[in-house]
């Protein structure tokens, strides 16, 4: 004889809602997210793909190798991950991106890249909607 029971696992009855702090701007229409404190942590039922603007991930992918690449290069890779034509810094990266005026995304190989180098110390920002993948 098999016997089955249903009960809520014990870290989620003791789940705590936790109120938006005041002030926060956070577009709540457009991504929705609850909050909650479960024992001394507290956890965020989302996930990080739906923050962001969905054309991000069917649009453009520029890709940046801080050692081998060239920001005369495109940029452009046959498939994610193909670093063969990469751009050497981010800020080419963006700039590259904005031009399209289309939502895009940057995939940065692991290396070490100077802090103004990201956004040419402010001087080359995302106009567009972005998300940097490292």
């Amino acid at each position: 004889m098999l016997g089955i029971g249903l009960a809520l696992f014990q870290a989620y009855r003791n789940r705590v809602p936790i109120a938006f702090p005041v002030g926060l701007d956070w577009d709540r229409t457009l991504f929705d997210f609850d909050i909650g404190q479960v024992g001394g942590r507290y956890r965020a039922a989302v996930e990080p793909r739906n923050l962001v603007d969905p054309a991000i991930w069917s649009g453009l992918a520029l890709h940046v190798d801080g050692a081998a690449g060239d920001d005369g290069n495109s940029g452009l890779g046959v498939e994610d991950g193909d670093f063969a034509n990469a751009k050497r810094t981010i800020h080419a990266a963006f700039a590259a991106g904005n031009a399209t005026g289309a939502a895009y995304r940057v995939l940065v190989k692991a290396g070490n890249y100077a802090e103004a180098g990201f956004t040419r110390n402010g001087n080359e920002e995302p106009n567009q909607p972005v998300a940097v993948i490292g």
